[in-house]
């Protein structure tokens, strides 16, 4: 109730809204946040791609989840939060309906046309996101949705997804605690899936793998057509040059979330969740304005696993100086 009052208080000043759509039907809940300078970077031509990634820890619903799109210049160095969506289901059928309700919103109240590679000849080519097959089916029913052709999900993900390594590698190491990294070790094998040369290497690295104890499921799991492909550029649809135009991890989703929890801390209450990613949203907007406008650096951005706690560090502080923006030129 008071995440809806909130957002029709803040409809009535649309150019500051952070609410965007609301959705409770007494059994599912959906609502998306962003402002209209977030929205208004999807025009952008250095947005190529974009991070998603679910976080389970910001709210205190058993249930409730943080959905985060966010980008990472690496010309800049710059990390963005681009939308939040907080959902109290996983479900792909709910996700479907959070990417669909994005693009309607940016389309209706923007004037935005999401428009993706594969299927317009232009526009973003993709997300980067971890395995998790919720996500992956939700977001990929979405762009069969919007496909004049209506081709299936599997399809989509093969022409629109990347996976990240680093997920994929702590994957990996659960699988081996112990044991050597060289060349011939299990470990060393089972990391190279991510560098075979051709699908054809790709699937003979798995065949080799085959006796390996404790790996059938994995084996398995990675021999998927939608894996491989979100894995591996040689067995993905996707141009190698967009592919390493793509983020390769997705690091700058796991800054926001560090961010987050030094902002409001972890397992709180909806609208005190929204409340705090809107105030740490606008000081990141600010920061990204003045660094574009004027060249000021707001520092270091290092979105690796260990340059990441500095950037959390400053934003924080930031956050609690009082500082004051150039205005707009």
């Amino acid at each position: 109730m008071g995440v809806y009052v909130e957002w029709k208080n803040q409809a009535r000043e649309p150019d500051s809204q952070y609410i965007q759509y609301v959705y409770d039907n007494g059994k599912t809940m959906l609502v998306i946040c962003f402002y209209k300078e977030q929205a208004e970077l999807f025009n952008s031509p250095d947005i190529r791609s974009f991070e998603v990634d679910i976080n389970y820890k910001h709210l205190s619903g058993t249930k409730d989840v943080e959905a985060i799109w966010a980008w990472y210049s690496p010309v800049h160095q710059r990390i963005l939060p681009l939308l939040r969506v907080f959902m109290n289901s996983e479900d792909p059928a709910l996700l479907t309906f959070m990417y669909y309700q994005v693009h309607k919103i940016l389309q209706q109240r923007f004037g935005i046309e999401l428009k993706w590679k594969h299927l317009h000849g232009t526009g973003l080519i993709g997300q980067t996101a971890d395995q998790d097959w919720k996500n992956i089916i939700g977001f990929c029913k979405y762009l069969t949705k919007i496909d004049d052709e209506r081709r299936p999900w599997q399809w989509q993900a093969k022409h629109a997804m990347r996976f990240c390594h680093v997920h994929f590698q702590r994957g990996v190491d659960k699988h081996c605690p112990r044991g050597g990294r060289n060349p011939r070790s299990r470990h060393h094998r089972m990391m190279s899936l991510l560098h075979a040369r051709s699908q054809e290497e790709y699937i003979g690295i798995l065949d080799g793998l085959q006796n390996e104890p404790g790996l059938e499921h994995w084996i398995l799991h990675k021999r998927h057509l939608v894996i491989r492909a979100g894995l591996n550029q040689s067995c993905s649809a996707i141009s190698q040059e967009d592919w390493n135009s793509m983020q390769s991890h997705t690091n700058t989703t796991e800054v926001l979330h560090d961010i987050s929890y030094r902002w409001s801390g972890r397992y709180v209450t909806l609208l005190t969740c929204i409340k705090s990613c809107q105030k740490q949203d606008l000081v990141a907007l600010s920061l990204y304005d003045t660094n574009t406008r004027f060249g000021v650096s707001i520092g270091y951005q290092d979105t690796s696993l260990t340059g990441r706690y500095p950037l959390a560090s400053y934003l924080v502080r930031s956050s609690t100086r009082g500082i004051i923006y150039p205005k707009p030129l």
